[in-house]
């Protein structure tokens, strides 16, 4: 079972024992109860099955929330939102193996840069959406949008369950060169990067 979100992502959070135990009970009841709906409604699970149109991410978010409700005995089941819809629908584009094609880490100014547009999505929607979320986001050129690394490859790993590597691309290399990989991040100072420190 995944808990249901607005964006329709699985939740990626550390969870205990117990916890995973409560999920993993819950799931076994929801699923054996929606089995046993649709087996005692064929009508409705083969309208279901020939549907032509398939459900927005919205529209299972709510049946999702229905059939929990009536399931369980929930009054009023709460939709996870998430606080960060632009960047993990576009990570939920990205298997982690393509993260480099799409972040240009530069290790010596301590930064990963974004390209955009990314994916059909424009700069400055998710420029603003990272700025809420971090004072030290800024633009940088015409195209991209520069994070602090700890904080943006945390969010990565964060969204991916797991570490994720980039490349070291600084942005003076010509592109000829082989970029190294980076294995230490220099710790972060609290204070915000000047202009002079970008290269």
């Amino acid at each position: 079972m995944f808990l249901l979100g607005d964006s329709g992502l699985l939740l990626q959070e550390c969870l205990d024992e117990e916890a995973l135990g409560q999920i993993a009970s819950l799931s076994h009841r929801i699923v054996t109860a929606l089995v046993l709906y649709l087996l005692r409604d064929p009508v409705r699970a083969h309208g279901l099955i020939t549907k032509q149109e398939a459900f927005s991410v919205r529209e299972l978010t709510l049946e999702g929330k229905h059939v929990i409700e009536a399931s369980c005995g929930f009054e009023n089941f709460e939709i996870l939102e998430s606080d960060m819809p632009l960047l993990q629908s576009l990570l939920s584009l990205m298997p982690p193996a393509q993260a480099q094609e799409y972040f240009h880490y530069d290790c010596s100014a301590e930064v990963v840069r974004i390209r955009c547009p990314l994916l059909g999505m424009t700069r400055k929607p998710l420029y603003q959406e990272l700025l809420g979320k971090h004072p030290a986001v800024t633009l940088h050129g015409d195209h991209y949008i520069t994070c602090p690394a700890a904080w943006f490859l945390d969010l990565l790993e964060t969204f991916y369950g797991r570490s994720i590597v980039l490349q070291d691309q600084p942005t003076n290399v010509s592109a000829t060169e082989n970029a190294s990989e980076c294995h230490g991040l220099p710790t972060i100072t609290t204070q915000q990067p000047s202009a002079s420190t970008l290269p």
